[in-house]
């Protein structure tokens, strides 16, 4: 049973670790992202190509995203086996040619023709590859795929310094040998395809009022980054070594986030804490540098660190979603592809028409404007605005039955908090300073509350998305909590609690309260 054990966990480690690393070869290859066509702009044959190549690949994979999308939503199905056979060739033929292409110099009769063709085949590489490595990311939960997406990040930095660094003709064989790694790596990791989304039951199209109720703040975080990069994409030759390392300090950032356990969701400490204090340090040192010092320059790195961690946070958000398993992964993972890519083409468009000395006061303008949308959205707000009408009134019942409960020795004081706060958080205010013997008093409560819930799970029959949410409700949390924490809608969040007050036979939260005490003894 020990080697069984050991075993899987040393193939699970195996299947992350070529995740890892894959992602690291798809992030530094994928052509439709400016970052990674950036350091061929010093290559002697780019300049008639890049123009027809930039623009044929990102309108074609706006429009291709926008198909997977809605194929999937229709429930149509795309076998990996037949996406792998033709975006794998399409994306290392296609950084074969723009690579080399940009080496040697295309004739400029045939820029047109070369350039639209490269970058269709760039597009169906580009999205496909992308997809898939999203069904490998859905595999996991937003704290593993946030430390997975930032290791993968740092590795296509290392990967994007070579080839900036690198002799021409060697950063053409770098580049190409990772676009073939990509693939070959996707083909490995699919050796464990066969686990299918955890909760996946689509038996109807998926519901966009749902949907963005779950992965806009994510969508809107990556599709803000690709517009900033088309709109510097003019300045962005002279950034890129502030690029590297403003990305370095983001995905620094994002592991220590993962590292760290938050007394709110990681969603919530990640956005509304993590992601919204960089962006005041941002603005409020782009402020003081340019009123106090007349510095100016310094204004793009900082707007690059507060986009790059909005991405790698918005890409785990984004596989988080998918792996909940409310809606198909390719739905999920294409319409953020489209969204990435029209908003790559709005900037390059808006880049047109914006002098370079005012690119970097833009820039600050989109800072403020995400700054202040975080700070009044989803997750800059108490847990109240999110809680289903009546859930105070429900809270005070529980507060007050735990009174009664308690006179009697059945259940303990203060289960449920004050509206708004933590649970943790509610119990810090009436008791003070958290003492060693106090937390591990909380920690025995815990793995007993644990206990009688697997207890309840089993003699009741609920599913393991509804084990999840009980051992939430029995901690001590509402409907708003749960929907942020598991990535699902609200309407479904709630669906869930009433089957499984159904299922229990009770009639609302502090009965299960009550019914998870009795099953403790």
């Amino acid at each position: 049973m020990e080697n069984a054990t050991e075993g899987s966990r040393r193939d699970s480690a195996l299947r992350r670790l070529v995740l890892v690393i894959g992602l690291g070869c798809f992030f530094s290859s994928v052509l439709i992202y400016s970052a990674t066509v950036t350091p061929f702009q010093s290559f002697p044959g780019v300049s008639y190509v890049v123009g027809y190549f930039a623009n044929a690949s990102l309108t074609a994979s706006f429009f291709l995203a926008l198909a997977w999308c809605a194929a999937s939503a229709f429930g149509v199905n795309i076998p990996g086996t037949a996406a792998i056979a033709v975006a794998g060739p399409c994306s290392i033929l296609s950084g074969m040619a723009f690579a080399f292409g940009s080496l040697a110099g295309v004739p400029e009769a045939f820029a047109v023709p070369f350039g639209v063709g490269t970058g269709l085949a760039c597009a169906c590489g580009s999205i496909g590859l992308g997809v898939l490595w999203g069904r490998e990311l859905s595999a996991f939960g937003l704290r593993p795929a946030m430390a997975d997406v930032a290791f993968a990040a740092l590795i296509s930095l290392v990967i994007r310094f070579s080839v900036h660094t690198a002799p021409p003709a060697l950063a053409a064989v770098i580049f190409c040998a990772v676009s073939a790694a990509s693939t070959a790596l996707l083909l490995v990791a699919r050796r464990w395809e066969g686990r299918p989304a955890q909760f996946a039951l689509y038996d109807s199209k998926p519901d966009l009022a749902s949907f963005a109720s779950v992965a806009f703040v994510p969508a809107v975080g990556l599709t803000l980054f690709a517009f900033m990069m088309g709109v510097m994409r003019n300045v962005f030759v002279e950034l890129f070594a502030p690029y590297l390392a403003a990305a370095f300090v983001a995905c620094i950032v994002a592991l220590l986030c993962t590292a760290v356990r938050w007394k709110a969701s990681l969603a919530r400490a990640a956005y509304g804490r993590a992601l919204l204090l960089i962006s005041v340090i941002s603005l409020a040192c782009t402020n003081v540098l340019s009123a106090a010092f007349g510095i100016d320059g310094f204004n793009g790195y900082l707007t690059l660190v507060v986009f790059a961690f909005a991405a790698v946070l918005a890409i785990a958000t984004i596989a988080a979603v998918a792996h909940a398993g409310e809606f198909p992964c390719d739905f999920v993972f294409s319409f953020v592809l489209a969204m990435f890519s029209g908003a790559s083409i709005a900037g390059l468009i808006t880049a047109e028409f914006i002098p370079n000395e005012y690119v970097y006061a833009v820039s600050v303008a989109i800072t403020a404007v995400y700054a202040i949308a975080i700070a009044l959205g989803q997750y800059g707000g108490g847990y109240e605005a999110h809680e289903p009408a009546g859930a105070d009134a429900m809270v005070a019942q529980a507060r007050a039955g735990s009174e009664v409960y308690a006179s009697c020795g059945r259940l303990p004081r203060a289960v449920a908090p004050v509206s708004g706060e933590e649970p943790c958080e509610a119990e810090g205010k009436r008791r003070g300073p958290v003492r060693a013997s106090d937390a591990s008093q909380e920690g025995l409560a815990r793995t007993s509350r644990a206990s009688a819930c697997a207890l309840l799970v089993e003699r009741y029959g609920l599913t393991k998305r509804e084990s999840e949410i009980l051992a939430l409700l029995a901690d001590g949390h509402g409907g708003a909590y749960i929907s942020e924490a598991l990535f699902i809608s609200p309407n479904t969040a709630r669906t869930h609690i009433h089957n499984i007050y159904r299922k229990l036979g009770v009639a609302s939260r502090e009965d299960v309260l009550l019914a998870v005490k009795r099953a403790m003894g």
